[in-house]
């Protein structure tokens, strides 16, 4: 390894705390009183936090044993500081950064030298709290916060990474616990540029245009995963678009609730590579403007930050109207329009008369000891249960036949996960062990013991879908073989399956997609369908509420299968299955009492109350 690959791997790639190597005894003589600096005029208060340059103290300024303000102190790593190359770096990029002078740009203070820890900046105190604090603290933040909330945060935010980025600088880590607020009109303000790199944008001014060989770091994989762009994860080369990624990223999760990633840096990738950030809930400008900012690729996203904040407030241009002619039946027009509306799922009336507009999709989120459960509206509607008999693999069993589901119902987005499982049941029986994959080796005996005792816990009954509820959440208003399409060459972006031919190129055994591996993956792993559902296809078969039979071939509503039989119905495919057996209409079955590591299930609330 060159040394300047080496340097690009150090400690400064700002690793959480728990992957930090390095001696942290070497810090254990600071505490709260200590006095540090050359003229020991900073005496510490409280460390806030830990990363790969070393320890974040709170600090009080001393001017002759007074107290002028609060600063913060980056307080650097024996490892650092004995490294010339990397101590150069730092140095750098705090020369980089302290002239910028933007509102939303914490101020830089100063480079000092400890007599006994070398050293150290100094960084204006943001004492308004992280971002993060400030989004876990708003009620229903789970379920997502408005747009309109959040322009007003995210607006100067991107304007300071243009400033930053007409100066040849990147930020790359922009994350919520990066974001802070300052004074008394919580200002929001970009904090720890420790990672960042010199850039070459077009329009560079003639101050920047000196590269020492530290500029690699513009093509290195420092960051945190989870918003970080892909060619920065793949230490590909970087510029502006890479900053517009991480802070569209950030807004997502910010309007959705949550980030649908988890996992290995390897898997978050490939995990990027298929994510479409549609969110139904919001306007198709939104949508539009997210999903170019969340480009897989660079070159495909928006010129500037500020440009992509303007895209979320401008609505996409309107298609020229029709001439619609004009009738006296207005009102009955009205009232046609809201009876479609009720019926398609638009449009609910509550328990208590009120009058609820919800659309396909819709998030809700409910949260059980500690443990999130994210649900998807599925609106009442009409659907062809089976399938055609010129589909590929079609069984004499999927005749197919007109249902009709006359009650929305809300459905886990996710299978349930083994952390889910265990906080319910207090035991994991599952032989893939991790927090989010999918709980399997249980029984449909299991599963509706489950079902019981969380009911119990949420006040609401919970149930298995019935295999109609399934198939018709599955499809989310598709006809075709998948919910993505008729081929299934694309299935390798929506699930996790083994196509034991290989004739695809895309299966479990094909590493550059699925890693290389026969089990369950995490949830979330592969992307949705039109509905915000996740795994509808392989990773783990799921057990249906149904007694298994023959469909009937007339219409029918709200079927719930045969009063009695044999085997119980099971649904979508596992991680073991072929794409044949992943399809939206395939059915398998097995006896109540079978568990294997492919079989696991998701749960449906019965009760279509709104926030109930």
């Amino acid at each position: 390894m060159s040394e300047s690959q080496n340097f690009e791997e150090s400690i400064l790639t700002l690793l959480p705390p728990e992957d930090v190597n390095y001696d942290s005894k070497q810090f254990e003589d600071l505490h709260d009183g200590y006095l540090f600096g050359k003229y020991k005029n900073y005496r510490l208060k409280a460390k806030l936090g830990e990363g790969g340059m070393g320890q974040t103290w709170l600090a009080e300024e001393l001017v002759e044993n007074e107290v002028s303000q609060r600063v913060v102190l980056k307080i650097l790593t024996r490892e650092l500081r004995g490294n010339a190359d990397a101590l150069k770096e730092v140095r750098r990029v705090f020369d980089l950064t302290k002239n910028l002078n933007h509102s939303s740009i914490c101020p830089l203070l100063g480079r000092y030298v400890d007599p006994n820890f070398g050293d150290f900046l100094v960084m204006k105190y943001a004492d308004g709290g992280t971002l993060a604090d400030w989004f876990n603290a708003q009620p229903g933040h789970e379920n997502g916060l408005p747009l309109e909330t959040l322009l007003p945060i995210f607006r100067p935010l991107a304007e300071a990474l243009d400033l930053a980025h007409r100066n040849g600088i990147l930020h790359r880590d922009v994350k919520p616990q990066n974001i802070m607020f300052m004074g008394r009109d919580k200002t929001p303000v970009l904090i720890d540029f420790g990672i960042a790199a010199r850039i070459r944008p077009e329009n560079v001014t003639s101050n920047t245009q000196s590269f020492s060989r530290t500029d690699t770091m513009a093509h290195s994989s420092s960051g945190t995963p989870r918003y970080m762009a892909p060619e920065q994860m793949e230490g590909k080369s970087q510029n502006s678009r890479t900053d517009q990624y991480a802070l569209a990223m950030v807004l997502y999760e910010m309007l959705n609730g949550s980030l649908p990633f988890s996992g290995s840096a390897v898997s978050i990738v490939l995990q990027k590579s298929r994510f479409d950030p549609q969110l139904p809930q919001f306007a198709p400008h939104v949508n539009a403007a997210l999903a170019r900012a969340l480009s897989f690729n660079a070159a495909d996203r928006f010129s500037t930050c500020a440009e992509f904040i303007d895209a979320l407030t401008t609505p996409l241009p309107e298609p020229a109207p029709k001439s619609v002619p004009k009738t006296k039946a207005s009102h009955l027009g009205v009232a046609v329009f809201l009876l479609l509306a009720l019926f398609a799922g638009l449009i609910f009336i509550s328990r208590s008369g009120e009058t609820v507009v919800r659309t396909a999709g819709e998030r809700m989120v409910k949260t059980v000891d500690g443990i999130e459960y994210a649900f998807r509206w599925c609106p009442p509607g009409s659907f062809l249960m089976g399938s055609p008999e010129d589909e590929l693999g079609r069984y004499d069993n999927e005749t197919q036949h007109s249902v009709t589901l006359t009650q929305g119902f809300w459905m886990l987005e996710t299978e349930v996960t083994q952390a889910m499982w265990e906080s319910v049941m207090g035991n994991n029986p599952s032989y893939f062990k991790g927090a989010q994959n999918p709980v399997e080796q249980v029984s449909w005996t299991d599963c509706d013991s489950f079902c019981k005792k969380l009911s119990s816990k949420l006040g609401v009954e919970v149930s298995l879908p019935t295999e109609a509820q399934w198939e018709y959440a599955c499809r989310a208003g598709t006809t075709t073989a998948y919910s993505f399409g008729s081929s299934a060459s694309d299935l390798y972006r929506y699930g996790n399956y083994c196509d034991s031919s290989n004739t695809s190129g895309f299966s479990w055994q094909d590493k550059a997609h699925n890693d290389g591996h026969d089990k369950t993956a995490p949830v979330k792993s592969y992307s949705p369908n039109a509905w915000g559902l996740y795994d509808m296809h392989g990773n783990v078969w799921e057990w249906c509420s149904d007694w298994h039979g023959s469909y009937s071939e007339s219409p029918t509503s709200d079927p719930t299968g045969p009063n009695s039989g044999s085997n119980r119905v099971n649904r979508g495919g596992g991680w073991d299955s072929n794409a044949e057996g992943s399809r939206s209409a395939y059915r398998d079955y097995c006896v109540p009492g079978f568990r294997y590591a492919d079989l696991g299930f998701r749960i449906v609330l019965a009760d279509p109350a709104p926030g109930k």
